[in-house]
């Protein structure tokens, strides 16, 4: 646990507290601080107005002449006074300056021959002074003074002051102060005594003296300083902030107990409830509800009644999906069991018989699918072979097709031709196809000694025909599709195939392909695709379908079958009577040399017993899937001797390996490559598998009893490896020289079986 509830809300309790205490100080402060603030400007206040009243009743006269005798001087010499006003460095230079100014309004002490009007102007004089001082030492305040304004210049010329002329506060007669505009405002354009306070250091209040008579406005002010008001403010503020400070504590700690006994408890019963349940899901055992057992009447307690329905709905969900994915995982398995079932139904692509040559390729858009392809012998000069699409797809299409694969091989292969065969077939799928299912197909029978073909067309698309290099559709018209209306005449044609002619037979899974802008492959790119290639035009068709799709799903399954015609090869001593002529298949450039016996070239054959013998390789860079069908076509060819299902099983064995890697080995590298090598003896095959993906032991991980748990409860994946090791003689990995290797060894002829006995 990092942080615990406890902890958090005891640190934001004292935070709370704390700012609560600092708040409830500063307020304290500011109140205390504006209350004395204003006592002192009410005292300031009451004295200049009482002192104004003095002056206009008793001392009018007085004021008069001296405003009138100090204006004088102060208008004669305002170049000096504003000197000797601002120099405060030598304050008995500053005094004598201002004597020697006045010395015709106040004349020394003692001088004789003073007039009575002198006389009694310095007594008035010296009384108002007196008066003055009394009056501000009396209240306690600093200073009081009588002025007059310059208006133009923004001064306060003194006329009387309180401070004793040693003072540096005191201002001499005669002497100017610059006034501030927030003085002004508040205490001089008035009527009335103003009070104002200056940055919280002191308070001045200013009233107006009605003389008539003045050359400018005459006011009284007094001033005081707050230090002394606020010397008792720290002891106050202390008082305050240690009665907060108690009374939040007791107030915080009641807090805490609440929130540990009501809320604290209460989650962690909540939290240990989760983590026993949660325990239980990690530890992948059977899953119990952990009851909070939170009794409250309140959020928590509805908090706890939810998590324990919660915890009772995820042990029954939980139960469900299980259930549910095992069904899935089953079906899973029989889908793909269904899918490789259907694939090894499949004849083998590159099929040969005499002239003829037929190359196949399926991909279903689900794990099973609904298209078929067939080709076998009916007889040692017909070849047979059929596509068909069964509408819609997965298992219902699946399991018609199979219906219909084997009513198809079934008629053929009695020897009926393929007008008979859609007519014979159409009659039985009408029968009991309740769903309305149906087959588009399109039925050839190839005559090996003429080359002649004979089809018909059961509402199937039009195969295209390379011949000469250009390649064009076949069979305008159509014949109805399989499986809904049971009387209806199948019409058959016929055309005669010549050497290097190739036909393609496909379902609409290839012109219907679409890109993201839903834009169809089409007709078009499948005849320029057909023309720029040479042999085998199914993997050419295959990766442009791919590109074409730009990754977009797969809707539909997808099935081509090329069948290509070969030139006939004279015997070695062919002339009349001889032996039919061989045959070059599938578009081959050469025939075999006419006195093949001893001492010519060696033939072909593998690894496991014997001389090794001039072995294929195969690079892709980078793999794809279609890469997968031009392997398994190559290894009928390197291979002519194995035994069917031997080599159907190696063709097995290399779709796997070929899928895993495509699929998962070439993760962040930049070019993938895969490389194939095929090494050959009498009986025996090996493939060497060699990539440059990411490095990976397939051995490492592989057990066999995963096959031998229930299809319910093994898991998905790990087939692949156990499926190559039941069909292959011995498997090898090493990683070397930056390679994934995988070494595969297969017996291709079955020995001979044991007589001794």
């Amino acid at each position: 646990m990092g942080f615990p509830i406890r902890r958090k809300v005891f640190l934001l309790t004292v935070a709370l507290s704390l700012a609560l205490i600092g708040a409830a100080v500063f307020i304290s402060y500011a109140l205390y601080s504006n209350r004395v603030r204003r006592d002192v400007e009410e005292g300031c206040k009451g004295a200049a107005e009482n002192m104004a009243v003095e002056l206009e009743n008793y001392h009018a006269e007085f004021i008069i002449s001296i405003q009138q005798q100090i204006d004088q001087l102060y208008q004669e010499n305002v170049g000096e006074i504003e000197k000797w006003s601002d120099e405060f460095e030598d304050l008995e230079e500053r005094n004598a300056f201002f004597e020697t100014l006045t010395a015709s309004v106040f004349p020394a002490r003692g001088k004789l021959g003073l007039s009575y009007e002198k006389s009694v102007f310095l007594g008035n004089y010296n009384n108002l002074r007196a008066m003055l001082n009394i009056s501000s030492t009396g209240v306690g305040m600093q200073d009081a003074q009588v002025f007059y304004l310059d208006r133009q210049r923004q001064y306060m010329v003194h006329l009387v002051d309180s401070v004793a002329s040693q003072s540096p506060l005191h201002h001499p007669p005669g002497s100017i102060s610059e006034m501030d505009e927030d003085f002004i405002t508040h205490c001089l354009d008035r009527d009335t005594a103003e009070a104002y306070t200056v940055s919280d250091y002191f308070s001045m209040a200013a009233c107006p003296v009605r003389i008539e008579g003045l050359n400018a406005p005459v006011y009284i002010m007094f001033t005081d300083n707050l230090e002394e008001a606020y010397s008792h403010r720290q002891g106050f503020m202390w008082t305050v902030a240690l009665v907060l400070l108690g009374s939040t504590a007791l107030l915080a700690l009641v807090y805490l107990l609440f929130v540990d006994r009501f809320v604290a408890k209460n989650i962690e019963k909540l939290s240990s409830a989760t983590e026993s349940f949660t325990a239980q899901m990690e530890e992948k055992t059977s899953l119990q509800p952990v009851p909070a057992q939170v009794k409250t009447r309140d959020e928590l307690g509805a908090l706890s009644d939810r998590l324990d329905l919660m915890q009772n709905k995820l042990v029954e969900y939980v139960e469900t999906i299980g259930e549910k994915t095992a069904r899935e995982e089953s079906m899973r398995a029989e889908l793909n069991l269904a899918a490789r079932i259907q694939r090894e139904a499949l004849p083998l692509s590159g099929f040969e018989a005499g002239i003829f040559r037929i190359d196949s390729f399926l991909k279903p858009a689900k794990e099973v699918g609904g298209d078929l392809y067939d080709y076998f012998l009916v007889d040692e000069d017909h070849l047979f072979f059929v596509v068909a699409d069964v509408s819609g797809k997965g298992v219902p299409a699946a399991l018609f097709m199979m219906r219909g694969k084997e009513l198809i091989k079934a008629h053929a292969g009695a020897g009926h031709s393929p007008g008979e065969i859609a007519e014979a077939v159409n009659k039985e799928l009408c029968k009991g196809n309740e769903e309305g299912l149906f087959i588009t197909a399109f039925f050839g029978l190839a005559e090996i000694s003429t080359g002649r073909l004979t089809y018909a067309r059961a509402g199937h698309e039009q195969p295209f025909l390379m011949r000469g290099g250009k390649a064009k559709q076949i069979s305008e018209e159509s014949n109805f599709m399989l499986g809904l209306f049971d009387n209806f005449d199948f019409a058959e044609d016929s055309l005669m195939l010549e050497a290097g002619d190739r036909l393609l037979v496909f379902t609409d899974g290839l012109n219907e392909g679409i890109n993201p802008r839903q834009e169809a492959f089409g007709y078009e790119r499948i005849q320029t695709v057909l023309e720029e290639s040479r042999g085998n035009a199914l993997p050419d068709l295959v990766e442009a379908l791919t590109r074409f799709s730009e990754g977009e799903e797969q809707f539909d399954d997808v099935t081509l079958l090329q069948l290509s015609v070969g030139t006939p090869c004279p015997p070695p001593d062919a002339g009349e009577g001889g032996p039919p002529p061989k045959a070059v298949v599938g578009g081959g450039d050469s025939c075999p040399p006419p006195d093949a016996g001893e001492g010519g070239p060696p033939p072909k054959a593998v690894v496991g017993g014997g001389d090794l013998h001039p072995t294929p390789t195969w690079t892709f860079s980078p793999p794809s899937y279609q890469d997968i069908t031009t392997v398994c076509d190559a290894l009928h060819e390197w291979l002519p001797g194995a035994s069917p299902e031997n080599l159907a099983q190696l063709c097995m064995v290399t779709d796997e390996i070929m899928n895993n890697c495509i699929s998962y080995a070439y993760k962040g590298v930049a070019k993938p490559r895969l490389q194939i090598t095929l090494e050959r003896t009498e009986k025996a095959a090996c493939l060497n598998f060699a990539d440059n993906g990411n490095p990976y032991n397939p051995l490492a991980s592989d057990s066999d009893d995963h096959l031998e748990k229930d299809i319910l409860t093994r898991g998905a994946g790990g087939m692949g490896i156990p499926f190559i090791k039941s069909f292959a003689d011995n498997v090898r990995y090493e990683y070397k020289d930056g390679e994934n290797r995988l070494r595969v060894e297969k017996r291709i002829i079955a020995p001979e079986p044991d007589k001794s006995g």
